[in-house]
Formats: C-alpha cells, structure tokens, sequence
C-alpha cells in the first residue's frame, strides 16, 4: 500500500472534529494510552479476546516498534470511520501484530470484500485460540458472503457449542436455515436469539420470516409488525408483510406496504410484480399490465420468462388474447417451453382455436405431464368441444393431483 503512515502532529480543525466524532463512547483521546479503548472494546465487544493479554501485547509492539501505537490509535478511528483501507494501510505497517490487531486486520479486509484474506488472517487468530468465538463468528460470515454453506454452518456451530450467549451466532444460524428452506430450524433459532435479546430486531424479521414460510401468518405478522416499528422504510420487510397481508385477503394492507416499499426502492422488480398481481386479482387489468411491463424492464433475465408469463394471462383476461399469443411466442423464444405453450393455448382457446390450443397443450403435457394448470386447461378445452366425459375425467385428474 502506497498511503503515507502518520507522523503524529496536532490536527487541523477539520481533523480534529472528524476524529472526536469517531472517539464518541470510547475512552481514546488524540494522543493518550489506547489500552482503557482496547479494555473496552474486549469487555463490550470482543469477549473472547483476553484484556491483559492483549494490554500487554500493546507494550510488547511499542517497544519492538515504538510508533505502533500511534498506527493502532489512528487504525481505530479509522474503524470506527469506515475507512478500511486506512485501517489497511496503518495496522499492516505493525510488524509483529497481536491477535486483536490481526482481527481488526482481518475484519477490514472482510469489510472490502477481501474475504480470502481476511479468512486467513482470521485463522492466524483462530490457530493462538482455537476457542476464539469472536473469530470463529467472523469466518462464518465470511462463507456466507462466499456462498460456502457447509463451512458456514460449521463455524457457527462451533462457536454456539464454545458459547451459547451469542445473540449473533443464533441469529446467523437462523438465517443460514431460512436460505436453505428449514424454517422450523430457523424459527428455534431465532427464538434462542429472542431469548437473549428481546429488541433484536433483525431476529423478529427472520422468524417472522420462518413462521410465514411454514404457513403460520398471523404469527409472521406479528413479528414483521415488530421489527416495521423500529425499522419503517426497509423496503424488504415491506413487501413481505404486503405478502402476508396478501396471503388473508387483506388487498387494502398489502397495497400500502407495496406503495411505502416502492417509495424506499422505486427498482425493486418483486415489488412491481406482487403489485400487478394484487391489480390482477382484483380485475384492474390495464394496472396489473403498467406493473408487469415496468417490473419486466427492470428484472434479471432470469425472471423475466415468468413475469412475461403474467403479463400475457392478465392481457387474455383483459380480452386481449392475440396480444398474449404474441407474448407467448416471446416465452418459448426466450426458452421457456412449457409456460409459452401453455400460454399459447389459452390464447388459442379465447381465440376459437380449439384444435390449435389442444395441441399445445399436449405438447407442454409432453414436457411436464403433471402440470396442474395442462390439465386444467385441458378440462376447458375438452368442455369447449362438449365432450364433458372427456373433461370430467380431466378434472378427477386434477382432484387427485391437489390432493397428493
């Protein structure tokens, strides 16, 4: 790194209130003994780390390397600033750091997205103390950002067994569950996390999470209702209340959370959909087609097969069936066979075609044989001919498949 370290000297106005504002709550001041703020933040945050030791680690790096203090004074601020690059440039000039140095390193890394390095450095912690949970927490979050699941999981269930206190480790835990669609394993956990901490929000926002995704709404809403308190502009927690809302019919409750969450995110394309499909619903077509259109243009091209999809049953429902073949051929163009030929034989149907929209659905049939909505619209098709035998035994095939 090419940033010049510092040679101490009293700082400019400017500089001097940018660093007191940092040193808010703490006990550093611009030139004195950094070990009452290295007590400090062991006992308030870092409880793994052992105070004297470290304290003594302080006087081992000023005597090996006399202006390590002042790179670890001016390294925090910089913390608490968020300039981690400065962090960077101060606390990696110390050549034989301790292990809250080494962590502090690490966590600046991770902060930049240098999360290679900082797990290794956070293993260098790990390797003095393997029952450093601060650290173990920390690498846990690491994989996560990493997509590393299983490391993940396993970190964190290492640091629970050395210390179920931890508010955080539950929490994460929680949250790993969500991701990977165990919301029982997730709700125990944030209720662990509850236990700990009552006003942890983002805790009541996972299970509420949990508890609607297990079907439990009334639970989930209270819950989401809990965090919404403290926290009223997150747009995510928003849309998912409005989906709860949704979900017991409550159109008006869910329209307003949409409308809030759409003024925090105005690109947020889930918003625009779960808003067209309310408009759908509710028969206010043109609407429901302004929110699909504009949520089309802003989505990845993952979602965009099945938002076209909704588009073109609100255009049939709309009494715009060729506009919805036309979406059709779009869907099977971008790849997506079975939507778009099911799609096309709706239009077909509302269109008069009925061999046409049999056709397509044999052929979606073909590539999905239990799709639900072939064999209702093969009941239709079948009822639109007269042959109700025909139908009736498409709609025990239905039955039965509801039901399984």
């Amino acid at each position: 790194m090419d940033e010049e370290l510092p040679e101490w000297e009293a700082p400019d106005d400017d500089l001097a209130n940018a660093i007191n504002e940092a040193l808010k709550g703490t006990h550093l001041t611009e030139a004195g003994d950094i070990t009452h703020e290295v007590r400090r933040i062991i006992r308030t945050q870092l409880y793994s780390f052992d105070a004297d030791r470290e304290v003594a680690e302080l006087l081992r790096m000023e005597e090996e390397q006399p202006e390590s203090s002042l790179y670890i004074q001016e390294g925090l601020v910089a913390f608490y600033q968020g300039r981690y690059e400065r962090v960077l440039v101060l606390l990696t000039a110390i050549e034989r750091p301790s292990a809250l140095v080494t962590f502090l390193i690490a966590d600046a890394e991770a902060s930049l997205g240098d999360l290679d390095t900082a797990l290794e450095d956070y293993k260098n912690v790990i390797a003095e103390n393997p029952r450093n949970v601060d650290a173990l927490l920390s690498i846990a979050c690491a994989h996560y950002d990493l997509d590393n699941v299983e490391d993940q999981l396993d970190f964190l269930n290492r640091a629970l067994a050395l210390d179920e206190s931890r508010t955080i480790g539950w929490r994460a835990r929680g949250f790993l569950y969500l991701g990977i669609g165990k919301p029982d394993e997730s709700c125990a956990d944030f209720k662990r996390a509850l236990f700990l901490d009552p006003e942890d929000w983002e805790s009541h926002f996972g299970i509420a999470r949990g508890y609607h995704l297990q079907g439990d709404v009334d639970n989930a809403l209270k819950h989401y209702n809990i965090y919404l308190e403290s926290n009223p502009h997150v747009a995510v927690a928003l849309y998912y209340r409005a989906c709860a809302h949704f979900d017991q019919d409550r159109m008006g409750d869910a329209l307003a959370d949409l409308d809030s969450a759409l003024e925090v995110s105005r690109d947020d394309p889930s918003i625009l959909v779960k808003l067209g499909e309310i408009h759908h619903v509710e028969g206010r077509y043109k609407d429901a087609a302004l929110c699909y259109r504009r949520a089309f243009a802003l989505a990845d091209d993952g979602d965009k097969c099945e938002i076209l999809q909704n588009l073109g049953y609100v255009l049939i429902n709309d009494d715009h069936p060729s506009d919805a073949f036309s979406i059709a051929m779009e869907i099977l163009e971008m790849g997506d066979t079975v939507d778009g030929l099911l799609l096309r034989a709706d239009a077909r149907l509302r269109m008069g075609d009925v061999k046409g929209a049999e056709n397509d659905c044999n052929l979606a049939r073909a590539g999905d044989k239990d799709s639900g909505a072939a064999i209702y619209l093969m009941q239709r098709i079948m009822t639109e001919r007269g042959w109700l035998r025909e139908a009736k035994k498409y709609e025990k095939q239905l039955e039965k498949l509801l039901a399984a």
